[in-house]
């Protein structure tokens, strides 16, 4: 082991940074990241669906409210680290192994959605049942959290479209986009977050050396900082005048997503926190099913007899429920796949 001028042993080099246009290589920090992201929605879905039944504490509202900047970022900045090769492909590729697996998967689980949350209207967290013309107009105006999945659906066909358009110039009109999008009312409260998003998802396909140097570069001072850092503005943005401007709502967002990516950096190496990382490997079985399966847990739980109103659950029930929501979309899947129902969560050959 090389040591250091004082005879203590130097710390190991950090890895090689993954190549720019590579999306083989699994990157530790970026599978906790989207580990993260995915609790975070989870968690955030858990919350509203149980506070609104008075099953939990209001605050948690506040809580979801300051991971917010971090949460969706987050999210589109790994899918784009996943997607930097889309503009060198050529339209067919593009088409058979990016759009046309989204779509299947968009258009049938709004259909499998709209056909169990009418079956079992208790279990529903949102209003994507209350009239069967959602079915269609889900093809313009997502309804539910599967926003997430059109959202892809426009960028991934956007990133390919403006492949000859200079890197600095997508990133700029996407700046101009979100820093607009809190002022243009477009066709629902989806298609905002859709146009305020698309620069995260930008600079995962662009940038992806700079993101994962900044990455590499995370020690446990940084990544405190940075959190600090993310800390001080988000109480600055609420107190403060500044908080009402769209810019300053973006930089915060910024400012998140740098802490997020350092703090993901440093504790993957944390042994403990490896389900966060393997979580990460499979966040689209419990994207697609986390909903289902915590109304199912909650709506389950009251039916059977359980005090969920009780003051020491209304401070943890969501806690617990997101833990339980991912651990069965994660049992369903596996059970499912067994039962060779994979289609359900891929295009089908």
């Amino acid at each position: 082991m090389p040591t250091a001028t004082n005879g203590a042993p130097s710390p190991p080099p950090p890895p090689p940074l993954p190549a720019a246009r590579s999306t083989a290589v699994r990157v530790p920090w970026v599978d906790v990241a989207k580990g993260a992201s995915i609790a975070l929605v989870t968690l955030l879905h858990s919350t509203n669906f149980m506070v609104v039944r008075g099953f939990a504490d209001g605050r948690w509202h506040e809580v979801n409210a300051v991971l917010e900047p971090i949460r969706m970022p987050l999210f589109f900045l790994t899918a784009g680290l996943f997607a930097t090769s889309t503009p060198a492909l050529p339209w067919s590729t593009v088409l058979r192994r990016r759009l046309l697996p989204l779509i299947y998967l968009y258009l049938l689980w709004t259909a499998l959605r709209f056909a169990f949350f009418t079956a079992f209207p208790a279990t529903s967290g949102t209003a994507e049942t209350s009239s069967p013309w959602n079915l269609l107009t889900a093809l313009i105006v997502p309804h539910n959290g599967l926003w997430f999945l059109y959202a892809l659906i426009v960028f991934t066909a956007i990133t390919r479209l403006a492949r000859r358009i200079a890197p600095p110039v997508q990133l700029l009109a996407a700046t101009v986009l979100a820093v607009s999008a809190s002022r243009i009312e477009i066709l629902s409260w989806a298609w905002d977050n859709i146009v305020s998003l698309l620069m995260f998802f930008l600079l995962g396909i662009h940038l992806p050396t700079v993101i994962h140097l900044l990455a590499a570069a995370s020690t446990a001072a940084r990544a405190a900082l940075a959190a600090a850092g993310f800390a001080a503005v988000y109480l600055l943005h609420q107190h403060t005048d500044l908080g009402v401007t769209p810019a300053a709502g973006l930089a915060l967002s910024v400012v998140g997503l740098t802490a997020g990516i350092l703090v993901c950096a440093y504790i993957q190496r944390w042994p403990i926190l490896e389900p966060v990382r393997i979580l990460g490997t499979r966040t689209l079985p419990v994207y697609l099913l986390h909903e289902i399966a915590l109304g199912i847990l909650v709506v389950g739980a009251t039916h059977l007899g359980a005090d969920l109103g009780d003051r020491h659950r209304l401070l943890i029930g969501p806690l617990l429920v997101t833990a339980a929501a991912i651990g069965g979309s994660l049992l369903t899947y596996r059970l499912l796949t067994r039962l060779r129902q994979g289609w359900l969560f891929r295009l089908p050959a």
